[in-house]
């Protein structure tokens, strides 16, 4: 936002306040963001006394997960956690194969794995296989998962610490700050274990920098300008205070990456269209690829098997928190692999898949997942989160 757009929000809530909007700022939850029952689940952890299971499950929900549709359920019998994918938190063409849904399923995976190591357990755990496809007609569970536990020498690590503080920063970040070869490096050797696993990273100034961000901006533009896929994506938006206490879940406001003062405007005034929103999420996409330090894939062999969006998906979180305990912000940008998908579902011609190839210079490994990276200059907050008891079978 710039001064002459602050100015004027500054103006407009000065306007409602003299109105007489004091209520209704109470009521749109103004002067009360981060807090209330759709944010009890990152308290929750902090002061659990829970062990096993239910500990595992606790961080699961705190995952990151595609458009915050948190698309898990989780069932417990002694020691054993079976996770499922609930197909009815679909995104619909924004995601025909439930791709990025195995992906955030895949956080959950990475989260409870952490937990489990610090608890004092050690984990049997069991992906299933197949291939992905576009989900059946009703809404189904569909089992993905199994953990079996037995008991083990507690091993606490940094990226267990990162869980609860671990949100996804959609402000710019500092434009003017690099992020060390060390670092970078640091990054790169997550994935140095992992052989269906391939990190690509782009520094801000390369030709391949600049090639990422011009096919992301252009694929934003080619998802709003698909009316199916801009509505499926904008159905999951919470539009007021109250219906995002009552989901917990989907975007809103408070994560947007806009500044208070927008944030504010927002609450207090109508509902906001989908144009709107369109239009901001590609004016926000563009000034991103200005800000940002550091671009990326996550690739894998097969983009299609599910097991591998899992595995694609434990390595986000993994990187995430690494971030999140290195003091950087980080954020998916997944409109190049949207678009592929939806050209596929579509069975129209691609140009994506070329574009991408040119940039990891490695065919063989096909980018399932793009995230940006830099130096954070606003604190985040928490998103939305569906507490325990309402993901339990």
């Amino acid at each position: 936002m710039n001064r002459r757009q602050f100015l004027q929000g500054v103006g407009a809530f000065s306007v409602l306040v003299a109105g007489g909007g004091v209520y209704r700022a109470v009521n749109q939850g103004v002067f009360s963001s981060g807090t209330g029952p759709a944010f009890d689940a990152w308290s929750d952890w902090q002061s659990s006394s829970e062990k096993g299971p239910i500990r595992m499950i606790q961080a699961g929900i705190l995952a990151s997960n595609p458009h915050n549709t948190q698309p898990w359920l989780f069932e417990v019998a002694g020691n054993r956690i079976d996770l499922f994918a609930d197909t009815s938190r679909h995104l619909g063409s924004m995601d025909p194969y439930l791709r990025e849904m195995h992906i955030g399923l895949g956080c959950a995976i990475e989260n409870m794995m952490l937990t489990a190591a610090a608890d004092g357990h050690k984990v049997e755990l069991t992906l299933a296989n197949g291939i992905l496809s576009p989900p059946a007609a009703n809404p189904q569970m569909t089992k993905v998962a199994s953990f079996t536990l037995s008991p083990a020498a507690k091993v606490q690590s940094p990226l267990y610490d990162a869980i609860p503080k671990r949100h996804t920063n959609r402000f710019n970040y500092d434009a003017n700050r690099t992020i060390s070869d060390n670092a970078l490096a640091e990054l790169l050797a997550l994935a140095k274990d992992e052989p269906e696993i391939k990190i690509f990273l782009y520094q801000k100034g390369s030709s391949d920098y600049q090639t990422f961000a011009q096919v992301t901006v252009t694929s934003t533009e080619t998802i709003i300008s698909d009316h199916t896929m801009a509505h499926d994506s904008f159905a999951w938006v919470d539009q007021n205070w109250q219906e995002m206490q009552n989901d917990k879940d989907g975007p809103y406001i408070d994560t947007s990456g806009s500044s208070p003062a927008l944030r504010t405007l927002v609450k207090m005034l109508p509902a906001t269209s989908q144009e709107q929103f369109d239009a901001g999420w590609l004016s926000n996409t563009k000034d991103h690829m200005e800000s940002t330090a550091v671009v990326g894939f996550i690739a894998v062999p097969d983009l299609y098997d599910r097991a591998m969006a899992m595995q694609a998906g434990r390595m986000w979180q993994r990187v995430h928190l690494w971030a999140t305990s290195q003091n950087l912000a980080m954020q998916p940008i997944n409109q190049m692999p949207e678009v592929v998908d939806r050209d596929r579902q579509l069975g129209r011609a691609s140009t994506v898949p070329g574009v991408m190839d040119s940039l990891t210079g490695e065919p063989q490994w096909r980018p399932t997942f793009a995230f940006r990276m830099g130096h954070p200059i606003n604190e985040t907050l928490p998103s939305a989160r569906r507490p325990v008891e309402e993901v339990l079978i």
